[in-house]
């Protein structure tokens, strides 16, 4: 992507912009925000600014041309002068240390084809203290040719003196209409109900509803049908149910971004719940579908509503957040849901 086709995140993509016009590219940066918020498209549209040849389109634009051979390279994530760093899925600790070492033992070497040499270090948050403390010197003093850039879903989450050697950025997330427009404009031949679907489960992330509509991942296809028969079947502490639908998740093999979109899909079909306990006797059938972020079927929000008490819905919605937030903290995906479901 180029910093131009960005939705939201208008003052961090025009102070980049202003940073590459008057050539004050920062020797680190750092993107903060939680999964699918943008931070790593934007990392790599920054990435590909830091490469692009076109340094005339770049003092103008303060973006990258898109069309000279380093662009194309880092479109494909071929250039050589890119290098990323990311941690293992679902692997606690994430980033080895021995990873660390092989970035600074290359770190002095001079870059390929471009005149800088690109660190993209993917949720840094993961990085053991070991690793971080042995690339903070790096960063302090790095060469003339390098550039680190840092995503992380937090910077509370990573030490403070690597946090405080960079320049900060934290996204924000896209409102659902505007995200509705981009993806309608983006992808021309799909069916409503695919976008709608898409944005469901993106957490309010353009970068989520992207992959959701790109690789038509379990969150698009089968997650539905999960989070309906978890909400029937803890409202009636049914635990034949909890039990099939923790086999069938198990089974899925989530991974944790996949699992994230779980849990945000899963607590907007919550809030609608609460919102429908409240409107149900004033709206008509069609008024209240039309307030509903998540439900379509009139049938199951007249019978969650029903099941559940308000004190039901907000004991889940801390459920959800607590267990969100434990994934922060690299805990197995499995052990994740099981121990929700068990809730």
């Amino acid at each position: 992507m180029k910093l131009n086709e960005f939705v939201k995140n208008k003052y961090i993509i025009d102070t980049v912009k202003e940073m590459v016009q008057s050539k004050r590219i920062s020797g680190t940066f750092i993107f903060e925000g939680g999964t699918g918020s943008g931070k790593s498209e934007i990392a790599k549209a920054l990435a590909k600014i830091i490469v692009c040849q076109d340094g005339e389109y770049k003092e103008k634009h303060g973006d990258a041309c898109g069309s000279c051979i380093s662009c194309i390279k880092a479109d494909k994530n071929i250039h050589p002068d890119i290098i990323t760093a990311e941690p293992e899925e679902d692997k606690a600790g994430g980033f080895h240390i021995d990873k660390v070492r092989e970035i600074i033992d290359e770190l002095y070497l001079t870059p390929n084809e471009s005149d800088v040499k690109v660190y993209i270090l993917e949720d840094l948050q993961n990085m053991t203290v070991q690793a971080q403390n042995a690339l903070l010197k790096s960063i302090e003093e790095p060469p003339d040719f390098a550039v680190f850039i840092i995503t992380t879903t937090s910077c509370d989450l990573i030490l403070e003196t690597v946090a405080s050697r960079a320049v900060k950025f934290t996204m924000e997330y896209i409102d659902s209409e505007a995200m509705q427009n981009y993806l309608e404009a983006k992808f021309t031949a799909s069916d409503f109900s695919e976008i709608k679907k898409a944005i469901k489960f993106s957490n309010g992330s353009i970068g989520e509803a992207m992959d959701i509509m790109t690789k038509k991942t379990l969150a698009y296809n089968d997650m539905d049908d999960h989070i309906k028969v978890i909400l029937y079947a803890k409202a009636k502490n049914n635990n034949e149910a909890i039990l099939a639908a923790l086999q069938q998740l198990t089974l899925s093999n989530l991974t944790r971004s996949e699992l994230l979109r779980f849990y945000a899909a899963l607590e907007i079909a919550a809030r609608d719940i609460l919102i429908a306990k409240s409107f149900i006797n004033e709206y008509h059938e069609r008024e209240m579908l039309n307030i509903m972020a998540y439900f379509e079927d009139y049938e199951d929000i007249e019978a969650l509503v029903g099941l559940y008490s308000k004190e039901k819905v907000y004991e889940l919605l801390q459920n959800i957040h607590d267990f969100k937030a434990n994934l922060d903290y690299n805990i197995n995906t499995r052990l994740n849901i099981a121990g929700f479901l068990a809730t």
